[in-house]
């Protein structure tokens, strides 16, 4: 198996075929609520991309490469590449691209997205990929670095284990995030 490789993106690896690996799949059992309790789902929640999703998040990562990368500064995009094949990606921005600029909030950089493929997951990608998000957002000049986290108790384990802690400052009607996502924040410091 070739090895994985976690590094900023560049327009030479973007092509319509790089996420076709890529499997979203993660079975949600509990989650943690707003106030701190954790739920058992009487159901379990399936995150998935269809093939349509699939389709579309790959437009939309291209997108964000483009843009947020090439137009913007420092990477803004960073990924997991086994072959030619992502198999985990993550991006940020600063608050300001919401055109929301007010009080410390406009030292805020916001981390997008960031996903590992299922069968990549426990291997600490993710973890490198938040954390080049973050050395980046710093050098540019961000303070603080937020994330509307999925309510799924693995998730929030893992931006814990992070450092990251619940905030007050809730961005998710700004950032059309689910209502039921948690805020938390993450020094740069």
């Amino acid at each position: 198996m070739e090895p994985i490789v976690v590094r900023a993106i560049c327009a030479d690896d973007l092509h319509v075929h790089m996420m076709d690996a890529f499997d979203r799949h993660q079975e949600v059992t509990h989650i943690l609520r707003k106030k701190g309790r954790v739920k058992k789902l009487r159901r379990p929640r399936v995150e998935d991309w269809t093939s349509g999703n699939k389709k579309a998040s790959v437009s939309n990562f291209i997108y964000h490469v483009y843009f947020r990368q090439y137009y913007g500064g420092e990477p803004k995009v960073f990924a997991a590449f086994r072959g030619g094949q992502v198999v985990g990606f993550a991006h940020w921005r600063f608050i300001e691209d919401l055109k929301l600029k007010r009080g410390k909030e406009k030292d805020f950089a916001i981390l997008d997205r960031l996903f590992v493929s299922c069968e990549c997951r426990r291997m600490g990608l993710g973890r490198q990929m938040f954390h080049l998000c973050a050395e980046a957002a710093k050098a540019e000049g961000a303070h603080m670095l937020y994330i509307s986290t999925e309510p799924a108790v693995e998730t929030q384990a893992f931006y814990e284990s992070l450092g990251c802690v619940r905030t007050k400052i809730d961005l998710g009607p700004v950032m059309r995030a689910p209502k039921h996502d948690i805020p938390l924040e993450y020094s740069l410091a």
